[in-house]
């Protein structure tokens, strides 16, 4: 996941377009409002960062050992989680290069090109970096808002991602919405919603293109 937003980043960056936002979508994600409102929002709050970057310290404990300890989910090496078992075993706890602060938690976003030209650059330049993420679990959810966070770009950052996400059911992924939460989904303020799938729903998406 996190390598292909990279390669969308340098795509973007490599087109040459003076794009003034990227948005970072799934293909189970859905817009809630026209698109002429997104921009308008955009334009008035520019170069604001929207992302959620809570503190993995304190807010977001469950998610410490996802860097203190090490992960080989990455890699294509046989018996990878008995070896990753006696490696934590035997190695200290891992720490985040620059006494960074770490932060996270959803993977959407949206945020500027400058912000996305600071991340491209920051990778090339800081292989220490790199190597401490690849053993990262659920890098995707931390990587990208920490890099922010400990930029001068930190002021930038608003912690908020402006997409509705119901996790009520308790499960590892969220609900998928469907046209019970339409009420919901209508008054929620969000201008992205997940997660859909037609298979399940398609009435819901119809109903949103029409409102």
């Amino acid at each position: 996941m996190v390598q292909a937003t990279l390669n969308g980043f340098e795509d973007i960056l490599a087109s040459g377009v003076a794009y003034q936002y990227v948005n970072l979508l799934s293909g189970q994600d859905y817009p809630l409002k026209n698109p002429t409102v997104i921009h308008a929002f955009l334009e008035a709050n520019h170069p604001k960062q929207y992302m959620e970057f809570f503190s993995v310290q304190n807010e977001w404990q469950e998610a410490i050992p996802r860097l203190t300890r090490y992960h080989l989910v990455n890699f294509d090496i046989p018996w990878k989680f008995k070896i990753e078992e006696w490696i934590n075993k035997v190695l200290p706890d891992r720490k985040i290069p620059k006494q960074w602060v770490a932060v996270g938690r959803s993977q959407w976003f949206t945020i500027t090109l400058d912000a996305v030209r600071y991340i491209v650059d920051c990778l090339g330049k800081n292989p220490r970096l790199v190597r401490f993420f690849k053993f990262t679990w659920g890098v995707d959810e931390i990587i990208f808002q920490t890099i922010l966070y400990n930029s001068p770009l930190k002021t930038t950052m608003v912690n908020e991602n402006l997409r509705y996400i119901d996790w009520s059911e308790g499960k590892s992924s969220p609900k998928t919405l469907t046209m019970v939460d339409k009420e919901t989904l209508g008054n929620c303020g969000k201008f992205f919603a997940r997660k859909f799938n037609a298979e399940v729903d398609e009435e819901i998406l119809n109903y949103l293109d029409a409102r």
